[in-house]
């Protein structure tokens, strides 16, 4: 029986811990702002790459009394889907490549049987 309370217990606590992260997390997406940590976190970047992205003015932010970098959850998500930081797959390449290559062909040098 005493097992049974203890792993009650140890479920209890670990439903609470979740709690606590699901609060933390809600909290956090009801402020708009983030720091340069927080920031970094959310775009999975080192922070010193995005200090250089700060620098080079590839990433909107904005400073509190001239000090701290702090950005836009709106502006990091549109910096995430911009065009400059769209990938495209080999084989998405390959395929475009050889749709261009068809479309390119001259017309009057097919002939239909």
């Amino acid at each position: 029986m005493k097992k049974e309370e203890e792993k009650q217990t140890e479920f209890q606590e670990e439903v609470l811990r979740r709690l606590d992260n699901i609060e933390l997390f809600v909290k956090k997406q009801a402020a708009p702002f983030l720091s340069m940590d927080e920031a970094a976190e959310y775009l999975r970047l080192p922070v010193d790459t995005l200090y250089g992205y700060t620098s080079q003015n590839k990433i909107p932010f904005y400073k509190l009394n001239g000090r701290r970098n702090y950005f836009l959850i709106a502006d990091l998500n549109e910096f995430i889907l911009s065009k400059e930081n769209l990938h495209v797959t080999a084989d998405e390449m390959e395929t475009e490549n050889i749709t261009n290559a068809i479309l390119s062909i001259d017309e009057n040098n097919w002939s239909r049987n």
